[in-house]
């Protein structure tokens, strides 16, 4: 585990230099501003093994590549429509030796399968995320399955605050570095 995450580095300075996965002004902190950021997701949900999770609008990797590698019996199905970025996220896994990543080149509107976890990392605004992925959302009695979305504070509407019990975690309760101090978790679970 520790020399793939160190191989990380590499691997996606690499990438960065072929497409912009990660802005090149903020790749000297990818370990804390990327794979850390990803990570905290582990401090607050207990992934089931053998689940299924799908990272919506995946980008570069981020937050599955840094969960796949310390949750190897943890299925991850990461979909973008822009197909150099999963073709690279691909190679990434390859090169990681990730056997619990699949890549999906679409958009999840048009996604049918249901997940138990779905992750986001500031794709687009909190309360849209929901409505895209709620019907991608298994609904089984486990507590903690549901929609998981690394964003900042805004307001959610009433029509979502029936449907989820729905919690907000500040990143900053767990990390100290200033790159957190309005970053957070929101929960969606039934």
């Amino acid at each position: 585990i520790i020399s793939k995450i160190n191989s990380c580095f590499e691997i996606y300075s690499n990438w960065n230099e072929k497409i912009n996965l990660i802005s090149r002004k903020d790749f000297k902190n990818f370990y804390i501003h990327h794979f850390l950021h990803s990570l905290f997701l582990m401090k607050k949900i207990d992934f089931l093994e053998n689940s299924f999770v799908l990272d919506v609008g995946s980008g570069g990797g981020f937050p599955s590549i840094p969960l796949a590698i310390l949750n190897p019996k943890i299925n991850f199905v990461l979909i973008d429509s822009i197909k150099k970025k999963i073709m690279a996220v691909q190679d990434i896994a390859c090169l990681l030796n990730l056997n619990n990543i699949k890549t999906i080149v679409d958009r999840v509107e048009n996604l049918k399968e249901k997940y138990h976890y779905i992750l986001g990392r500031a794709v687009i605004n909190v309360n849209d995320f929901v409505k895209l992925t709620e019907k991608n959302l298994k609904k089984e009695n486990q507590s903690n399955f549901g929609i998981y979305y690394l964003s900042g504070y805004c307001i959610i509407e009433e029509n979502i605050k029936k449907i989820f019990k729905i919690k907000y975690d500040l990143c900053s309760d767990i990390f100290d570095e200033d790159y957190f101090k309005n970053k957070g978790l929101w929960s969606f679970t039934y």
